[in-house]
């Protein structure tokens, strides 16, 4: 059983493959630029213990959070 991918010819149409992959690309490397940073504020708030890096740490925490939500199901909550 075969499929037919379609593919665009100017990468615009959003709905090829090569459209979908482009815009998965450009979300891997969002979210890998939001953990990235996200990962400094909390080395930085356990190194430092200010309150400025504790509420940057959380910030990000809660974008990556965002980020993840459409694609990761929900984590139990224990507490």
């Amino acid at each position: 059983m075969s499929q037919i991918v379609t593919i665009c010819d100017d990468g615009q149409c959003g709905r090829c493959y090569r459209c979908r992959v482009k815009r998965l690309e450009s979300e891997l490397d969002a979210l890998r630029d939001v953990v990235s940073r996200m990962r400094g504020a909390q080395r930085a708030y356990f190194q430092t213990k200010a309150l400025s890096a504790l509420r940057e740490a959380q910030t990000l925490e809660r974008k990556v959070d965002g980020m993840l939500k459409p694609v990761a199901p929900e984590q139990p909550r224990f507490l």
